[in-house]
């Protein structure tokens, strides 16, 4: 396959690149929903360490580019939809592509100090790996969506999440693709092939051997995760006041079987019932309907910003536990460098008033007959490893993901998030409760298989018996410090790398 990509950087060279690049950016793409087929991302990953292994930086940055270019930008085209105009979803494809373009031209340098085939899939996958962790969190917070270990979630790799995570997962399936494509380097001997495809194979098969979490559940928990269904358009049916709070209202009302607990999503009260008579009147009602706490996902309004809250209401009219989302979305919740932006774009104002993040802890302590701390993690948050670590080390015994999908229409995000969802219900062995407004929402147990889902745009309430969990996973007690590790490690490669580059042609420049 070396005859694909020849050395000298011709337009037909180049010409070659894109269409092996923008193939392995749609494999990329089509394992992840709305397709699902994660068997393929092993073919857009090979197809990528292909095009950046030693026939030159500029041809291997082209190729990042083209790849990621390929991947992201039908993989978030929900990024219009939200924000009405294609803008700022291209511009936050590209940003994500020119973390894969610079990860493309350090491994081609990378790549001319190993001869060894094997050596070079292995450090590649490590640098891949670092690199999305630093994409996940570099600039104004990262932006982890598209991490290839969450469309491994039905993959027997899935198994190794409890051990190492996104980092692990990221660079094993990235492994495979890599070892795969070198089978067919030229030049290599037939034994080495043969050697390459075992080992292969062997990391294919491997995590199918490795032991998932068994501790028996601490107890169980009858959750009932309400989706009152919001209207279109989205933005007028939360401009009626109540609307939105009055159909969970009336979901919560129709749960006929007995329940320990009830959630909503993220804004399923479109007015703060905590200072608005209307809706405090409808959550009361659903309250005593149920006759048990109810997790109420509002914005709260103070001090000219805004919040993003998901807080426990009692029967008796007690307010209890607050959890204040930590980490809003910029640009989508909140504008960075809004007076510096707002000289150029007069969109900045359609965000009027800026969501602030929240301080306190990422768990819920909610008391009744039986007692639970959810760990939490309000919408975009559940891709942040580091807020449901946070939740989990705090004695979260489950997963609660409130979340508002309303503004994204029929698209794959809310099941592009359903997917994260399920990750994290393998990387912490905790049962996860993804609710939403209008759908995808989800009731999840620990393996990650989904006990019950209800779809887009309909009113349900979706009920089971959840498992309660209390011990740790590898990734719960050290999760933060692989990452680091990972991104560190990731970093020198490169900058140690681009040093040798330049002092050689410093060198070469005075000879």
């Amino acid at each position: 396959m070396d005859r694909i990509l020849k050395p000298r950087k011709g337009f037909l060279t180049y010409a070659k690149a894109l269409v092996l690049s923008v193939g392995g950016g749609i494999c990329m793409y089509l394992s992840f929903p709305p397709t699902g087929a994660w068997f393929l991302m092993p073919l857009g990953l090979g197809a990528l360490f292909w095009c950046t292994r030693e026939h030159g930086a500029a041809l291997a940055g082209f190729s990042g580019l083209a790849w990621a270019m390929a991947f992201f930008v039908p993989h978030i085209e929900w990024v219009s939809k939200s924000v009405g105009w294609a803008g700022p979803w291209i511009c936050l494809a590209l940003i994500q592509a020119c973390f894969v373009s610079a990860w493309a031209v350090g491994n081609c340098w990378l790549s001319r100090w190993l001869k060894a085939d094997f050596s070079r899939a292995v450090l590649a996958s490590l640098t891949w790996a670092g690199f999305e962790q630093l994409r996940g969190h570099v600039p104004w917070g990262g932006f982890p969506w598209g991490y290839a270990a969450y469309g491994q979630v039905d993959s027997p790799l899935a198994n190794l999440a409890p051990y190492g995570g996104e980092v692990l997962v990221s660079a094993f399936v990235f492994l495979i693709g890599a070892l795969f494509f070198s089978i067919f380097s030229s030049g290599v001997h037939l034994l080495v092939r043969l050697a390459l495809g075992l080992i292969c194979l062997a990391a294919g098969i491997f995590p199918l051997a490795v032991p998932t979490p068994a501790t028996p559940a601490i107890g169980q928990l009858t959750v009932a995760a309400v989706q009152g269904n919001v209207s279109r358009p989205v933005a007028k049916a939360y401009a009626r006041e109540g609307e939105v709070t009055s159909s969970h209202g009336e979901q919560t009302r129709k749960i006929s079987q007995p329940v320990d607990l009830v959630l909503w999503g993220e804004q399923a009260a479109d007015r703060d019932p905590r200072s608005n008579q209307k809706a405090a009147g409808i959550v009361a009602g659903a309250l005593r309907a149920v006759g048990v706490p109810i997790v109420v996902g509002a914005v709260r309004y103070q001090d000219g910003v805004r919040y993003n809250d998901h807080y426990v209401a009692y029967p008796d009219g007690r307010i209890g536990d607050t959890y204040t989302k930590q980490r809003p979305v910029p640009f989508g919740e909140y504008v960075p460098g809004r007076e510096f932006l707002g000289r150029f774009f007069a969109d900045v104002d359609k965000i009027q008033t800026d969501m602030a993040p929240g301080r306190g802890r990422a768990v819920l302590s909610v008391e009744g007959k039986k007692p639970v701390r959810l760990a939490e993690a309000i919408c975009f948050e559940v891709a942040i490893d580091e807020i449901v670590r946070q939740g989990v080390q705090e004695g979260g015994t489950l997963l609660a993901v409130p979340t508002n999908n309303s503004s994204f229409g029929f698209s794959a995000e809310s099941t592009q998030q359903l997917q994260m969802s399920r990750f994290r219900a393998i990387e912490y062995h905790r049962a996860v409760a993804q609710v939403s407004t209008n759908g995808v929402s989800a009731l999840i147990l620990p393996n990650g298989q989904v006990a019950e889902q209800s779809q887009l745009f309909t009113a349900d309430a979706l009920v089971a018996s959840l498992p309660l969990q209390r011990e740790l996973t590898v990734v719960a007690t050290i999760g933060g410090r692989i990452q680091t590790a990972s991104m560190a490690f990731a970093l020198l490669c490169w900058a140690t790398s681009a040093g040798v580059v330049y002092s050689r042609k410093k060198r070469a420049s005075r000879a």
